[in-house]
C-alpha cells in the first residue's frame, strides 16, 4: 500500500538542488525527479529516513545513461543531503503523527464515536476514491487539525444579501462630488435595488465596495448627462402611437382617419377578380 509523506514547500525552486545539478552537471528537473524519488522510497520503507534507490531503474525512466544518476546521488551527498543511504534530517520533517497506523486508529476512533452518537455521518470527504490497495482514508496531519479546531469550517469568504442595518458610507459619496440630495436618492435606490436581485445576483462579499461602485457610476450618468446627452430612449410601442394620434386628432379631427390609415396595414380586398 502507498504510503504518504510530507513533500515541503519550494521544492522545486530549492538553490541547494541548483547547486547540486551544477555539481553533478546534470539538469535541474533531473535532480529534483531523483529527489524526490528517493524521498519517496525513504516513506515507503519508513525506517528513519532510509532508502533504496536503484540507479539503473532510475536511468531507464528517465531515459539516460546510470552514470549520470550516480552522479546526482554522489553530488546530493556532497550537499548533506543524503548519507549512508539515508535521507539527512528525514525526522525534522516526517513525524511520528504521520504513521498510516495512527491515523487509521484515529478514523476509527472518529467512527466509532459517530456511529454511537446515533448514525453514520461519514462524509465523502472523509474517504478518497476506491483503488486497487482498498479503502484509503484521507491524509491528516497535525498541522490540519489545528487549523481544523481553529477555524471550525470553510476558511473561503463568503457572501452575503444587503443586511437590513446596512448604513451607506455617505462621506465617500460626497467626496466623488455628488450632493446631499443625490446621496439621498442613491441610498434609497440602492436599498431597493439590491434585495429585489433573485439568487446570487443579489449576493456580493463586500457590500462597501459595492456601494463604491454604485456612486462612481451615479456620477458618471450625471456628468453624461449635464453634457446634454439625453437618457437612453425605448422604442415606441403600439399603445405610445395611437396616444400621439389620439392627442393629434384634437387639434385636427379630420386627420385621425388618414393616421390610422396610415399606422395600420393595408388589407388587401379578395372579392375582386
Amino acid at each position: 500500500m502507498s504510503r504518504w509523506f510530507r513533500h515541503y514547500a519550494g521544492m522545486m525552486r530549492d538553490e541547494k538542488l541548483v547547486a547540486v545539478a551544477i555539481r553533478a552537471k546534470q539538469p535541474v528537473e533531473r535532480v529534483v525527479w531523483v529527489w524526490g524519488a528517493i524521498l519517496e522510497s525513504a516513506a515507503e520503507i519508513d525506517d528513519d529516513g532510509r532508502f533504496e534507490v536503484d540507479a539503473a531503474e532510475v536511468a531507464y525512466f528517465l531515459r539516460t545513461d546510470e552514470a549520470d544518476i550516480c552522479a546526482v546521488v554522489s553530488a546530493l551527498a556532497d550537499a548533506n543531503r543524503v548519507a549512508s543511504n539515508r535521507v539527512v534530517k528525514w525526522g525534522d520533517r516526517q513525524y511520528q503523527s504521520d504513521s498510516s497506523k495512527e491515523r487509521q486508529a484515529r478514523y476509527r476512533e472518529r467512527r466509532r464515536a459517530e456511529i454511537s452518537l446515533g448514525g453514520d455521518h461519514r462524509k465523502a470527504s472523509d474517504v478518497t476514491n476506491a483503488s486497487r490497495d482498498g479503502e484509503v482514508t484521507a491524509q491528516e496531519t497535525d498541522t490540519e487539525t489545528e487549523k481544523k479546531e481553529e477555524h471550525n469550517g470553510s476558511s473561503k469568504k463568503r457572501g452575503s444579501r444587503l443586511p437590513a442595518d446596512w448604513v451607506p458610507d455617505v462621506a465617500f459619496a460626497l467626496s466623488l462630488g455628488l450632493s446631499q440630495a443625490d446621496v439621498d436618492l442613491e441610498t434609497q435606490k440602492f436599498r431597493e435595488w439590491w434585495p429585489a436581485q433573485p439568487g446570487q445576483k443579489g449576493v456580493k462579499l463586500d457590500w462597501g465596495l459595492t456601494w463604491m461602485t454604485w456612486c462612481r457610476k451615479a456620477l458618471a450618468d450625471r456628468s453624461r448627462f449635464a453634457r446634454g446627452s439625453p437618457p437612453p430612449q425605448r422604442a415606441p410601442s403600439q399603445a405610445d402611437v395611437f396616444a400621439f394620434i389620439a392627442r393629434k386628432s384634437q387639434d385636427d379631427p379630420g386627420q385621425e382617419h388618414e393616421d390610422r390609415r396610415r399606422v395600420r396595414p393595408a388589407i388587401p380586398d379578395l372579392s375582386a377578380g
